[in-house]
């Protein structure tokens, strides 16, 4: 069982500064939400009613079947499947170039395609209606020679922002689970134009230097050419109601 608390202690040695109570408290809210959604709910029902822990005695001859409705599943895949009944349409026009714009088009089913973004939205829909979120990476892979598209879950992703502008995020930290004893992080950092990437995993007894870097800190590019943004965008299911993240 991974200890979910090791990827915040590594998010707040990073960045020490852009953690509120109210914020490790939607933390530790989202990962109640995937536990429900993962079953993983009687701990929570034992800790309200302990009667109900099978570890206690009582009168009976026998332990009583612990056997789980996930109704939470079930609606939030039915929600998901409802959003996105539909696959995506592009329609490219364009008064001056409609050859250029019919190729722009092909490029992006084309790119839907190669990304299999049917399944995608639909697993992003899922992690939205968790988590109230989801972040979406982009990637460009070198070998097949087309941009990636990956969605990554909410409770991974910790950006910080401008301390006076809440819409200027210029870092992006990843951080999740690789095994029980091995945390993955992955930062993106925007400076002076340019993104910037570090990439390491961190043994969970000690969290406060990495036990391998992967990337040493470094421009994304080649070429002379960089990166020139941040290539994750990340999207709230709340947008109505102001949520940044």
């Amino acid at each position: 069982m991974y200890d979910a608390s090791n990827i915040i202690k590594i998010a707040k040695i990073t960045e020490p500064t852009i953690f509120s109570d109210e914020q490790l408290e939607q933390i530790n809210n989202l990962i109640k939400y995937q536990d429900y959604y993962d079953n993983n709910v009687f701990k929570y029902i034992e800790e309200t009613n302990p009667e109900y822990k099978q570890t206690i005695r009582s009168k009976k001859s026998y332990t009583p079947t612990q056997v789980p409705l996930n109704y939470a599943r079930f609606i939030i895949n039915k929600l998901a499947s409802w959003q996105f009944e539909e696959g995506i349409d592009f329609n490219c026009i364009s008064e001056s170039n409609q050859n250029r714009a019919d190729e722009i088009e092909k490029d992006l089913y084309e790119i839907h395609k190669q990304n299999k973004m049917d399944e995608k939205l639909l697993q992003s829909a899922i992690e939205c209606n968790v988590s109230g979120a989801v972040v979406f990476k982009l990637k460009y892979d070198e070998d097949k020679k087309y941009p990636r598209i990956l969605p990554r879950n909410r409770i991974e992703c910790f950006p910080v922002y401008e301390f006076d502008d809440y819409e200027n995020i210029y870092r992006i930290h990843f951080i999740a689970f690789q095994d029980e004893n091995t945390i993955w992080k992955q930062t993106y950092d925007f400076v002076n134009g340019r993104c910037y990437i570090f990439e390491a995993l961190y043994d969970v007894n000690n969290i406060a230097n990495p036990k391998q870097v992967i990337i040493d800190y470094q421009p994304i590019g080649t070429g002379g050419k960089y990166l020139n943004y941040l290539p994750v965008y990340i999207v709230p299911n709340t947008p109505q109601l102001g949520q940044v993240f």
